[in-house]
Parts: C-alpha cells; structure tokens; sequence
C-alpha cells in the first residue's frame, strides 16, 4: 500500500473514532444461501486457510506441563500437540503411519508415550 492511501485510510479511520461511525452500510446487504451451505466453498475456505496458513491451536496454558497433549481435527488434518520434556509444545499429525489410525483423542496430562491402537506402537 502507498503512502497517500495509508495516509487517507487513517484519516478516514479517524474520522469515524471521532464521530463515533463507521463505513458499514446504512441497510442490509443479502448474502446468497450458498455463501453459507456450499460443500464446495467449504473445501476452499478449509484449503486456502488451513493449508496455507499457519494456524492457531490453542493457548500454550492449555499444555501447562510435559506429558500435557490436545488433539485438533477442524482444519481437515488430525493434529495432535504435546508439550515435550525440555518444555517445548510440538505438533504432530495425529495418525499412525502404519495403518493411518487417530493415535490419541481429546486432551489430557501426564502422557509419557502415545501407542497406535493397531499395533501398540510407540
């Protein structure tokens, strides 16, 4: 962005803290049902933001000591996240290589390991 845009976009910006505005429409803007019921959009939405994007999980208090995890699967990825010994949180994508199974579900405390439901597999 150039200057002079960033220069009118704050005045104007200004302008509605100062009379207490904004520039939304004066009247309701319709959007079409399949903004919101589209499986195609969704597929999209979920590769544009979630694929190419880092994304947040959660809050690092969520995973308060080592052995502490969380799963995530809203991205379309099942993602499971461990808070390490040496106090690092790490991401893994929660899937057995072997046979593709979800290792872990929810979240908890006090994991030391995390076995495939197949084979057992640590």
């Amino acid at each position: 962005m150039d200057h002079a845009t960033q220069v009118e976009l704050t005045r104007e910006l200004f302008g509605h803290i100062d009379a207490k505005t904004t520039c939304l429409l004066d009247d309701l803007t319709p959007n079409p049902i399949s903004a919101f019921a589209s499986v195609e959009r969704l597929k999209r939405e979920q590769e544009i933001l979630f694929r190419n994007h880092g994304l947040v999980m959660g809050m690092s208090c969520q995973l308060p000591e080592p052995g502490s995890y969380m799963t995530d699967d809203y991205s379309g990825v099942p993602i499971l996240i461990v808070r390490a010994d040496d106090g690092q949180a790490r991401a893994f994508i929660n899937v057995c290589s072997h046979r593709g199974s979800k290792v872990v579900d929810g979240c908890g405390r006090g994991q030391r390991a995390f076995s495939c439901p197949y084979h057992g597999w640590t």
